[in-house]
């Protein structure tokens, strides 16, 4: 007995596969809210910069009333680059946790993948909202990206080897589109939650919830 045929005897889309289907689907609101972070916490105010009186120095005054990752460690003029870093290095460790977690899920499962990877992401992205500086910060999101990475592909495996081949479709198309309604969520979160190390936090909290519910 193959696979499908395996499935027409049990069910292609049970109940347990529905409540696997809908956690797995739902974990997108998280990843996410983790993909588009910087989007909001690097957003640069508007500013001006005023020579300091008798020295070389310089001040810089914004002039909105914005809590960012700028405005908290002044990356503004030759230290902006480091915001649009901070993103690349994320969407490095998409690329480099889609190249790796593949494999490996091949090797050890997918479930002991998924749980482990969506565990460190959550543990990763508290560093992100807890970092005491620029660096820490960099580095979490390049970690977060590899969790991401590796969890997402892992994630939409699973959506279509969970169930029966007549439901892989539906499955898939649920996936991408919760995804883009997690987008659309995390800008809501970001307009009534302002501090950025809230918003954060906020937002990764939901990644414990959906890790607790699949353990």
């Amino acid at each position: 007995m193959d696979l499908e045929d395996a499935f027409q005897v049990v069910g292609e889309f049970g109940r347990y596969q529905k409540r696997a289907v809908t956690l797995l689907v739902l974990t997108q609101v998280y990843m996410a809210c983790q993909s588009m972070l910087m989007v909001l916490v690097g957003s640069t105010p508007e500013y001006r910069v005023e020579p300091q009186d008798d020295t070389s120095s310089q001040h810089v005054t914004f002039t909105e009333d914005v809590d960012s990752i700028v405005t908290e460690w002044l990356l503004v003029k030759q230290q902006a680059y480091k915001v649009s870093l901070a993103g690349s290095l994320f969407f490095a460790g998409l690329l480099v946790g889609n190249v790796v977690f593949g494999p490996l899920s091949d090797k050890v499962g997918r479930r002991p993948v998924y749980l482990t990877g969506l565990f460190f992401e959550v543990v990763f992205g508290y560093v992100t909202a807890l970092a005491p500086n620029y660096e820490v910060f960099a580095a979490s999101r390049l970690l977060v990206g590899l969790m991401n990475g590796g969890i997402g592909l892992v994630c939409f495996v699973l959506t279509q080897e969970y169930v029966g081949k007549s439901y892989w479709a539906m499955t898939g198309t649920l996936t991408s589109m919760t995804f883009a309604v997690g987008i659309a969520l995390f800008g809501a979160l970001g307009y009534f939650i302002r501090p950025w190390r809230s918003l954060v936090s906020v937002a990764n909290s939901s990644g414990v919830v959906f890790f607790l519910l699949s353990v």
